[in-house]
């Protein structure tokens, strides 16, 4: 892993090798994310094994979710969950973090996680809206956001994220991005497909249970806005390094690890 430096910023962020680099402001896509979509459809199509359940509720994580777990540093102290809903990802950084926060600006989703998971003595769940609630800068190791910064002015979020990273820490950002490319609408084609992979799979096993699915609470739901060539110039306005990947189901992951002063 290579470690690059920004003069404009004095930020550093680690590139893996053989990882897909996007120009800022890029519009052309690469024919190696329609490879890179087909060959995550063939292996999710592959349903046991793609969720996980989370006690007790029997809640799960899905593939896109589970694939922010492999972005935890080494240093594995603080972890913060921005738009954190009814808590199930929060709960499992709760197993691999000393202390975890959970965020949500709805008091109905966090008044579920606060009752879900109130016998986890490492996990904590505030209500308020992320851009205004006084967190610890520089005070987590591991900062994470699902579906939840297209709710949120972006490159504000997206700096606020990184400044409660501590030096060395990293960001993981699982967003929706709104189609606007030949590619877009070719990998959410796929989607469907995923789709009804997923339903099979929940009728064979593992899937939620059904205590997990009539317990169910719907987070505050919006349309993004922003397509993904959009989201990869304003990360790199903000977060020079950052790396933003296409996933299916109209998603993407963004990477960031926060270089040192």
């Amino acid at each position: 892993m290579a470690r690059t430096s920004n003069a404009r910023t004095g930020r550093a962020s680690s590139t893996r090798k053989g990882a897909p680099t996007h120009p800022a402001g890029s519009v052309a896509y690469d024919d190696h994310e329609v490879v890179a979509a087909l060959e995550e459809l063939q292996a999710r199509c592959h349903v046991v094994g793609v969720w996980r359940r989370v006690p007790p509720v029997g809640d799960v994580l899905d593939t896109n979710e589970l694939r922010l777990l492999d972005e935890v540093p080494a240093r594995c102290e603080r972890a913060l969950d921005v738009g954190c809903g009814s808590g199930t990802f929060a709960r499992e950084l709760a197993t691999r973090f000393g202390l975890v926060d959970g965020i949500d600006r709805s008091a109905e989703m966090i008044a579920v996680a606060r009752r879900r998971y109130s016998d986890v003595p490492n996990l904590r769940f505030l209500e308020g809206d992320f851009l205004d609630v006084g967190l610890e800068m520089g005070g987590y190791d591991f900062v994470t956001c699902i579906a939840a910064v297209h709710h949120m002015p972006f490159e504000a979020a997206l700096v606020k994220l990184c400044d409660v990273l501590r030096p060395g820490g990293a960001l993981a950002v699982l967003g929706l991005y709104r189609n606007a490319s030949l590619t877009d609408y070719a990998t959410g084609a796929l989607s469907f497909v995923i789709r009804g992979a997923r339903r099979l799979g929940e009728a064979m096993g593992p899937g939620p249970s059904r205590s997990a699915i009539e317990s169910r609470v719907v987070p505050p739901l919006a349309d993004p806005q922003m397509t993904l060539q959009e989201i990869r110039a304003g990360a790199e306005r903000v977060l020079p390094g950052a790396r933003v990947q296409r996933h299916l189901g109209f998603r993407y992951v963004l990477r960031f690890e926060k270089g040192y002063p």
